[in-house]
């Protein structure tokens, strides 16, 4: 599973990064100049001693330090230990004797100094380990450290409530406007739009805002299309039904030619799916779906019915088709079912020139194959098209719940359709 990145785990963790190489930094600083100031106060002893006027014969002066006039009296054990000798302007010298796991048991300390008779001497002093000194220092190191590495951890913990107070600030406004977005709706939307605070949150959310508008705008201008063209298309429906019937009945009267009556048919459907589509847009306008009626409907005759009215489409093609149900009731939207089956039987029966259309019904699931024994890909569409075709199948199966599924073969000559009404 795919961790997700989060603005603020990845705020939190840059500023303690940030705040730990800081204090590393400085805490790295602090020790740096703590071994200085002990070298430069030691530097500074040496200095002093080399003022005195009188030198002690191999004598220790101020403690455990030496002093001699010349190089060559230094001991032999002091001056191996120094490559050179060290000049005024070098200052203090220091070498160590350690262990083969680098623990030194001696440091060596060497100085050429002038003092202020115009003389030089070489003060120099040896600390062993055993030395009472060394201890001492030590405790005082140990002390050193960890009042830096609690200078650090103060650090960091300080640093750490700064960035977690910085974030909650920032945060807030964040939170504050993510929860105006995910509660805005058409309604709200006309309300004054509140202030976050901040003036790039503020843009945000008027860009935030006038997106929204622009889409309700569209959704309200769609609406109004499909309502308004509902309304109007039934007028000229009711019209074309009638006038039908009137037809029929004096085809029935006077007599007429099987193609007059075949014509007269084919206007019948359509003027039947006109007014099946003029209610289903109307519909479409509106949000509540449960306001179109439900009934007890025979999945099997539905499915018989429409693809015997369907038929026409396959006249003048060598298309076999395979139809298999099974007694089935269920209570759904007639209106909406005759669409979508409508729909999917006309595009099987459309698109295949020449082949099988296999329709089978099993319980609440309907299974619409054809198998085209030829190209596809430049198959005309029939006479009455595809009515509002697989995007309104697909919108109308998505609102009511229903299963759908769609598999083409890459050339075309296969097509599995699959609902299921449940």
């Amino acid at each position: 599973m795919k961790i997700k990145p989060s603005i603020k785990v990845s705020f939190l963790i840059t500023m303690l990064l940030l705040g730990a190489g800081v204090s590393t930094m400085y805490s790295g600083l602090m020790f740096h100049y703590f071994i200085k100031g002990l070298n430069v106060a030691t530097q500074d002893i040496m200095k002093q001693i080399g003022n005195i006027r009188t030198i002690p014969d191999k004598q220790p002066v101020a403690g455990q330090f030496y002093v001699s006039e010349f190089w060559n009296d230094v001991p032999e054990h002091i001056k191996i230990k120094f490559d050179s000798i060290p000049t005024i302007e070098e200052g203090l010298a220091v070498e160590a004797e350690k262990t083969l796991t680098g623990y030194p048991t001696a440091i060596f300390f060497l100085m050429q100094v002038k003092n202020n008779y115009g003389d030089k001497r070489f003060v120099y002093r040896v600390v062993y380990n055993t030395d009472p000194m060394v201890k001492e220092m030590e405790n005082i190191h140990i002390d050193s450290i960890n009042i830096i590495l609690m200078i650090f951890v103060s650090t960091i913990f300080i640093f750490y409530l700064f960035t977690l107070f910085i974030f909650r600030r920032i945060s807030r406004p964040v939170e504050k406007l993510g929860n105006w977005a995910q509660s805005l709706n058409e309604k709200s939307l006309d309300e004054p739009q509140p202030t976050f605070e901040y003036k790039e949150l503020n843009q945000l959310a008027e860009l935030i805002h006038k997106s929204l508008n622009s889409v309700k705008e569209v959704l309200n201008r769609e609406h109004d299309f499909l309502r308004y063209a509902s309304h109007e298309l039934r007028t000229p429906i009711a019209v074309m039904r009638t006038n039908i019937e009137l037809l029929t009945k004096m085809n029935r009267v006077e007599g007429a030619s099987d193609k007059q009556v075949t014509v007269l048919k084919r206007i019948d459907r359509a003027s039947m799916t006109i007014g099946h589509l003029t209610e289903v847009l109307l519909w479409l306008g509106r949000d509540d779906s449960s306001e179109l009626d439900t009934q007890d409907l025979d999945l099997d005759k539905l499915v018989s019915e429409i693809s015997a009215e369907l038929k026409y489409l396959l006249n003048g093609k060598p298309v076999n088709v395979l139809l298999t149900t099974e007694a089935k009731r269920l209570k759904l939207p007639t209106t909406v079912c005759r669409i979508v089956l409508a729909n999917l039987i006309r595009n099987a029966y459309q698109h295949t020139q020449s082949g099988i259309v296999d329709i089978r019904q099993i319980g609440d699931q309907i299974i619409i194959e054809n198998t085209s024994d030829e190209d596809e890909t430049n198959s005309v569409q029939g006479e009455l098209g595809f009515g509002l075709g697989l995007q309104l199948t697909q919108k109308l199966i998505k609102k009511f719940g229903w299963q759908y599924s769609s598999q083409t073969t890459q050339d075309e000559r296969n097509h599995v359709s699959v609902v299921i009404f449940s």
